[in-house]
């Protein structure tokens, strides 16, 4: 993800209009995709998550709100 937001200015001044906006979709992609593999964790119910999922999301909670 660091390495796309570095692309992404680059593409944009160094690559024509519609090869920088395909990497800025990229971008956005890969944004979602790791927004969507974390917020899962933190959202699903105890039956769905392993002990180790489950002890990692508890710790998380434990940090936000203490």
């Amino acid at each position: 993800m660091i390495a796309l937001l570095i692309a992404v200015p680059v593409a944009w001044l160094t690559l024509p209009a519609l090869a920088a906006l395909g990497v800025i979709a990229l971008a956005t992609a890969g944004w979602w995709a790791l927004r969507m593999s974390v917020r899962v964790v933190a959202d699903l119910p105890d039956e769905y998550l392993d002990e180790r999922q489950s002890r990692v999301r508890d710790r998380g909670y434990v940090d936000a709100y203490s």
